[in-house]
Order: C-alpha cells, then structure tokens, then sequence
C-alpha cells in the first residue's frame, strides 16, 4: 500500500468579521495517508479548528482507523491474505 489522499468535510467555529461572534463554517481538508500507517495514528493540522474570540486558533486533529477487509488482514505494516491452493 502506498497511502493515499482522502478528502472529508467538517464544522468548525469561525469568527465572524466583527472577531466578536462565531459562525459555523462547513469546511474540506484533503488528509494525506501515509503509508503504513499504525492504527490510532494522529495527524495534526495547526490552526484548521475551531476559533473563538481571545482565543488561540484551535488545531485539528485526525485519528486513523483501518476498516475491516473482507479478504485482506494486516498485521502492523503487512497485508495477509489467505488462500487455499488445491
């Protein structure tokens, strides 16, 4: 596997142009996967989270979950896969 692009949408806070309020913003992030990736990995994204007034701009952060395949396993960075051969 040589990783991959996702891309995904999210709500966050974002002041509104008086820096008073907060609106909430649909926002797109492209989320680059490494390769090999252990299950639980966080990615960080500074200043793509929330934003409130007085406030440092909050970071995103992005868990990585692997899905379940119906024919391949993984075993940290190995992909299994079980054949039987006649």
């Amino acid at each position: 596997y040589l990783g991959g692009v996702k891309t995904f949408s999210y709500n966050r806070n974002v002041l509104n142009e008086d820096h008073i309020s907060v609106i909430s913003k649909l926002t797109e992030i492209s989320v680059e996967i490494p390769q090999g990736f252990n299950e639980g990995t966080i990615l960080t994204f500074p200043g793509m989270g929330n934003q409130f007034p007085g406030k440092k701009t909050f970071d995103l952060k992005v868990k990585l979950l692997t899905k379940k395949h119906n024919i391949f396993t993984r075993n940290n960075s190995d992909l299994i896969i079980t054949y039987q051969l006649n």
